[in-house]
């Protein structure tokens, strides 16, 4: 059985996709080249329905040329656009061609470059305006869902970055967890087996710790990535692994969980997180951690969220402040779990309510 991924990158015309293809090549990967532009090299300007329908039969040919492919740099194939382009054009007259939409089948993710009008250019072989190109990038964005496929934007960042975007959103890590919150730079998802080395290594990091109780064994990372996954499974809200979309690294955790312990303000529902120092000073956490709150009021239903911290964790502070929480100048307390002399007893509290 083949196994191999066909992956495709479409998007907007001049949005930066031939470059990236490239990238990827320069790297080893198989790049099938993209139809359209060489059937306009070859034969000019033509009927359009003419020229779709001839992107559609070479679309075809390329897709059996990568499955019969013996050999590929990890078990990948990226696409430059692909037979569902045409596709979709053409059903605006005819479903002639509809039957190959789910007899050609390619990886469950279409990778999209957005509209990026700061390095569109035209050429010979791409004679439309910017406009045209943002409305044919609108109709795709419609379509591909309509097939089954997920739609996956590729952030306005360097060549090199969006190569480590694509190729950590197509690791089988991606495939078997879930995508709960997605930011502008950040993705909050369930937690994977394989997070528990880079988690663990970061409950070592002294910076880290300062304000908790000590570093994590492995076996405490263990259970508490088992017990936070169950928890979403449950209730729908959890503490998420928190991963950074150009690179795909996990950088920590972000999210709601339930007080497991007597308060005088509970039984309440907090948001915390926790990341690596290296990620500090960049605003990860408050665009985290404001992406939960709007979560768990608006999709959980939520009708008051809460932080706490000691009060020397003045990073942690800013952050509540900077997503809107407010401070309960009666609210201060002694942790239950800690004796009262301890130099992390003393907390303070902010809320958020609805």
């Amino acid at each position: 059985m083949n196994t191999t991924k066909l992956i495709v990158i479409s998007g907007c015309s001049g949005g930066g996709k031939s470059t990236l293809l490239s990238e990827l090549s320069s790297h080893g990967y198989t790049v099938i080249e993209g139809v359209g532009r060489k059937i306009v090299k070859e034969h000019g300007e033509i009927d359009p329905l003419l020229r779709c329908e001839m992107i559609i039969s070479k679309s075809i040919e390329a897709y059996h040329q990568a499955k019969n492919m013996a050999t590929v740099k990890e078990g990948m194939i990226f696409f430059d656009r692909c037979i569902l382009d045409g596709i979709s054009y053409y059903q605006t007259i005819s479903n002639k061609y509809d039957h190959f939409i789910n007899e050609l089948r390619y990886f469950p993710i279409i990778f999209m470059t957005p509209p990026w009008k700061e390095i569109y250019c035209q050429d010979d072989e791409r004679g439309h305006s910017f406009e045209d190109a943002v409305a044919e990038y609108t109709r795709l964005l419609k379509c591909y869902p309509t097939y089954g496929y997920q739609i996956l934007e590729i952030p306005k960042i360097s060549v090199k970055e969006r190569l480590q975007f694509v190729l950590s959103n197509t690791s089988e890590k991606r495939n078997n967890c879930m995508k709960v919150i997605e930011t502008e730079r950040l993705i909050l998802r369930t937690w994977q087996d394989s997070d528990a080395a880079e988690f663990y290594r970061i409950n070592q990091d002294q910076k880290v710790i300062e304000f908790l109780r000590g570093p994590l064994a492995m076996q405490e990372v263990k259970d508490f990535i088992a017990f936070v996954n169950q928890q979403f499974d449950k209730i729908g809200y959890t503490l998420w692994a928190a991963e950074e979309k150009s690179s795909g690294k996990l950088m920590g955790f972000i999210g709601l969980d339930p007080l497991k312990w007597e308060a005088p303000f509970g039984p309440c529902i907090e948001i915390a997180w926790r990341l690596g120092s290296e990620y500090w000073g960049k605003g990860y956490a408050t665009e985290g951690a404001k992406a939960a709150l709007e979560y768990g009021f608006n999709e959980c239903g939520l009708k008051e969220i809460v932080s706490f911290t000691v009060p020397a964790n003045i990073r942690s502070i800013r952050v509540m402040e900077k997503i809107g929480m407010q401070r309960d100048l009666n609210g201060d307390f002694a942790h239950p779990k800690l004796p009262k002399d301890h130099r992390l007893s003393k907390h303070v509290l902010y809320r958020a309510r609805r």
